[in-house]
């Protein structure tokens, strides 16, 4: 009995959340009929689905995943991909985190954390400046990704993306977030 009681607290912490955001509007788009709206620049967020799993593997070291899927409220029907929105795994301690999938660009993450309206379908920087990281928008497949820990405000990513899907050329990504009290700055 004393064995079992120690192996039980000795075992690892897991856990598993389900997320998501449902945003519909009644608006138009440039030269269309108003209707109604999901997943467009009338709504503040696309609606999505997503699971997140984290698992404890004790001494601070971490490791998880993230799965999410974009659904049109009009018609309940998913995107064309399963899982486009992010699908990837992750392993992190106090030295950073490695991330491996499809994930937010670093150069996203930068430019959407000095946005006042963050990562929001009708975002003015978004709106105004577009994405930065190449074609891809926000996402990124078959990306490789490390990131620092926080270091007095300051944080560090930095990414590889294989030639598969990138049009078969490797792309190198880059974003610095320094957020510190008032001031918030990025830089991709």
């Amino acid at each position: 009995m004393a064995i079992l009681a120690a192996a039980g607290t000795a075992m690892a912490q897991s856990s598993v959340n389900m997320s998501g955001t449902a945003d519909v509007a009644v608006g138009k788009l440039r030269f269309g009929k108003t209707g109604m709206q999901s997943n467009t620049a009338v709504n503040s967020h696309d609606s999505y689905l997503g699971f997140r799993g984290v698992e404890d593997l004790g001494s601070g070291l971490k490791t998880g995943f993230i799965f999410e899927q974009n659904i049109n409220i009009n018609s309940g029907a998913s995107d064309t991909h399963t899982f486009q929105r992010s699908a990837n795994l992750w392993i992190g301690d106090t030295w950073g985190t490695v991330r491996a999938g499809s994930a937010y660009t670093p150069s996203y993450t930068a430019m959407s954390a000095w946005n006042l309206m963050g990562r929001n379908n009708n975002s003015i920087a978004g709106q105004t400046f577009g994405a930065v990281g190449g074609e891809t928008n926000y996402y990124q497949n078959s990306q490789l990704s490390y990131k620092t820990p926080n270091i007095n405000g300051l944080t560090i990513e930095a990414a590889y993306v294989f030639k598969a899907d990138n049009k078969n050329h490797s792309k190198y990504d880059l974003g610095f977030v320094y957020a510190s009290g008032p001031l918030t700055a990025g830089l991709a």
